[in-house]
């Protein structure tokens, strides 16, 4: 879908990421090539198979132990947003504002303390194993009283969000909204799970990379605050993009890998340029999914190439998952942030970790440093297990 007019904005952007949790950290990290990783120490992990994972270090205003981290990192990640747009709480609790949050697991640390503790004084515990519970706690928090949704799509969700608050804002039903999501994974459960998949890094991530062996995990949360463009013109507010349209298709192929034969993504992105009026070369800037794996970076790179053409040689792209790991289902948003102060900045971030490319995915890939320019539109590219493939048109 393309929005042709009353375009949804970006006007606010707030982080809770293992390599910053306000925005000025953030960037100064990702103009760095900062790395989030470090050895896990939060629970025994020499029964595991997997040592290392992307965790927040630093604290926030809202760390709570009544609280599951994921709904903690969505409370801070939605103060900084608010903040940063520079709306009054006056103006939130007089306006309909949407609330379009989820985790795409909910608080996973909370089965196993409800299940080794069930006698534990937390009335609300059960109720934070929900995949919505980031957005409930985000209504009661700011007093918010507008629609709200949680849509969960896996790795795909953070941007699925992002759309679904875009939507609200075209069609009128909004004209603000709180929208990302939330993740906290890190958990003996979840690595194990992963590390059956055979998906985890031995090392490190590097995306795209002749070396890559997979991904490691990540926690955290992006939330971004959207408003129509009438709305934020008329407060004479800082617009970081527009949000042209998007196109949300699915793989029908294994449930780990999409069919390379389908051409799903190729299709979805010749289809959004097609609906936008743009051709390949329009297209400045990509930031891609990017997860490290094998089959996943192939896939990904030759759907581009398929797509772009000729084209695909100039359209810079970056893959942030190897400054954050893999933030799961917050990883969307966070990195449709990343994509959102490119364009404002006119910056496109480092991919780190790449000593050399694999031929077989011969992208414009962004390596190991920072490079300037000027971003008239961009795609973020989003995909999740289960086949959930969005891809995201930004307009400066």
């Amino acid at each position: 879908m393309i929005f042709s007019e009353h375009l949804p904005v970006i006007t606010g952007i707030g982080v809770t990421t293992p390599i910053g949790v306000t925005k000025v950290a953030f960037v100064n990290n990702l103009e760095k090539g900062e790395s989030g990783l470090s050895y896990i120490d939060r629970f025994d992990i020499r029964p595991l198979p997997v040592k290392k994972a992307f965790l927040i270090r630093e604290k926030t205003a809202y760390d709570d132990p009544a609280n599951d981290r994921h709904i903690i990192y969505a409370l801070h990640a939605a103060q900084e947003a608010i903040a940063d747009s520079g709306l009054s709480a006056s103006a939130l609790h007089n306006t309909d504002v949407a609330v379009c949050v989820a985790s795409s697991k909910g608080g996973v640390a909370g089965f196993s303390d409800l299940y080794e503790n069930p006698g534990a004084e937390n009335p609300t515990a059960f109720l934070q194993l929900f995949p919505h519970a980031p957005a409930t706690a985000l209504m009661k928090e700011f007093s918010l009283r507008g629609p709200s949704t949680s849509v969960v799509t896996a790795c795909a969700t953070g941007i699925h969000n992002i759309i679904r608050a875009a939507q609200l804002i075209y069609h009128g039903n909004a004209s603000i909204a709180l929208a990302g999501a939330s993740d906290a994974s890190i958990t003996p459960l979840m690595l194990s799970g992963y590390h059956k998949m055979g998906v985890y890094s031995h090392d490190d991530m590097r995306p795209f990379g002749k070396h890559r062996s997979g991904f490691l995990i990540g926690e955290g949360a992006g939330i971004l605050m959207l408003e129509s463009e009438a709305n934020a013109r008329a407060r004479q507010a800082r617009i970081y993009a527009r949000i042209r349209g998007y196109v949300t298709v699915q793989d029908t192929g294994s449930i780990v890998h999409c069919d390379p034969d389908a051409h799903v993504l190729s299709h979805a992105i010749q289809s959004l340029l097609d609906a936008a009026g743009l051709l390949p070369h329009h297209i400045d800037y990509v930031c891609l999914h990017g997860t490290s794996t094998g089959a996943g970076d192939a896939y990904e790179a030759q759907e581009c190439s398929r797509a772009f053409g000729s084209s695909v040689s100039t359209i810079i792209c970056n893959a942030p998952k190897s400054m954050l790991g893999h933030l799961l289902g917050a990883s969307g948003a966070v990195e449709t942030i990343v994509a959102a102060l490119s364009m404002y900045n006119s910056t496109v971030y480092p991919t780190i970790n790449i000593r050399s490319q694999d031929p077989a995915c011969m992208l414009h890939l962004n390596r190991n440093r920072l490079t300037q320019k000027t971003i008239r539109y961009a795609l973020k590219i989003s995909m999740g297990f289960g086949g959930h493939i969005a891809v995201l048109l930004l307009e400066k």
